[in-house]
């Protein structure tokens, strides 16, 4: 169970690197070009509107990567709480099963002393 769980942080950590490597490509690659063609604007106004435009699509980038990691952390405590109400009730199905079991082999074993019983009395 730990083995699994420490996969999951693992594969859930090298999974929001990977996107977050993504996204800051996307952001470079979105916003270098509008700074280097904009003539139009004064220099300061621009790297001002350009700084305010990119600080409110980082957050909401980091709101939603927030949202996501919240939303994985919910869905491996929903995971881990049902895997061990899972190993729960396998562990119940296995006592039951080894009751039936034994006592099955109790009536086994009776029946065979039974039938030595009856097959000595009949060669006597």
């Amino acid at each position: 169970m730990k083995r699994v769980l420490i996969f999951l942080l693992f594969v859930l950590t090298a999974s929001v690197l990977a996107k977050d490597s993504r996204i800051n490509q996307l952001f470079w690659r979105k916003f270098t070009p509008r700074a280097m063609s904009s003539t139009t604007e004064a220099p300061g106004e621009f790297q001002k509107n350009m700084n305010m435009t990119n600080a409110k699509e980082v957050m909401d980038v980091l709101n939603t990567l927030v949202k996501v990691q919240r939303d994985q952390a919910n869905i491996i405590n929903v995971r881990d709480a049902q895997s061990e109400e899972f190993e729960k009730k396998v562990m119940n199905f296995m006592d039951q099963t080894t009751d039936v079991l034994q006592k099955l082999d109790k009536k086994i074993k009776m029946l065979q002393r039974i039938f030595h019983k009856i097959a000595s009395d009949i060669e006597e």
